[in-house]
């Protein structure tokens, strides 16, 4: 969402392909099961439906919902949380939650 905004304000966005980032994998939602997955599927829409305009936004949707499904149909994603996340999203529920 940060670097949508500074582009949508104007700013430009550099890549330096000798920069090294350290990330340590799950560091703040590794405590919690499933919360990954609800914030990737959750934060994924609001993008989607702030940045993205028609008609590919149907598009960014629809990608979306298939990779959902075979996230689901695989197990890597919990069909309660992914349902869950869905409905806070049309809720606009925002910030942090417990599972």
């Amino acid at each position: 969402d940060y670097c949508c905004r500074l582009r949508k304000g104007g700013y430009y966005l550099k890549y330096c392909p000798s920069s090294i980032i350290f990330h340590k994998v799950n560091a703040s939602t590794n405590k919690v099961t499933g919360i990954k997955t609800y914030y990737s599927v959750r934060n994924k829409r609001y993008i989607i439906n702030k940045y993205i305009s028609m008609p590919f936004r149907i598009l960014a949707n629809l990608y979306n919902w298939l990779e959902e499904s075979k996230r689901i149909c695989t197990g890597e994603y919990v069909r309660s949380v992914v349902k869950r996340a869905k409905t806070d999203f049309k809720k606009s529920i925002v910030g942090k939650i417990e599972l």
